[in-house]
């Protein structure tokens, strides 16, 4: 996933993204969607703290195949960064470091 900030000032913030985590619905655990092993990496390959929302997509949502993330980013002016976002068995998300983000009205 690339990360284009089109500002010309630095941006530190959340993301949010949704993905398939392969070419096909996963039939590793059908019956758990909620419990598919993630993995977020940054461009060095360091795994990044992320959290998982609820997905928007409305097809096959008792198959583990597509999850949505929120993931905290730094990047440079007018600059980007890429980040890996995938299914890996036996990938252990990183402990949370803080509260779950939550909305708040504008």
């Amino acid at each position: 996933m690339l990360v284009w900030n089109p500002h010309p000032w630095p941006y530190r913030g959340h993301v949010e993204w949704e993905a398939g985590l392969d070419y096909h619905p996963l039939s590793a655990s059908p019956s758990r969607t909620n419990d598919m092993p993630l993995r977020v990496l940054d461009s060095r390959g360091r795994t990044v703290p992320f959290q998982i929302v609820a997905t928007e997509h409305a097809c096959h949502w008792d198959v583990p195949w597509r999850k949505r993330v929120v993931v905290p980013v730094q990047l440079p002016p007018l600059g980007w960064s890429v980040f890996q976002f995938a299914w890996v068995e036996g990938a252990v998300p990183p402990a949370s470091t803080g509260p779950a983000i939550t909305a708040k009205p504008g």
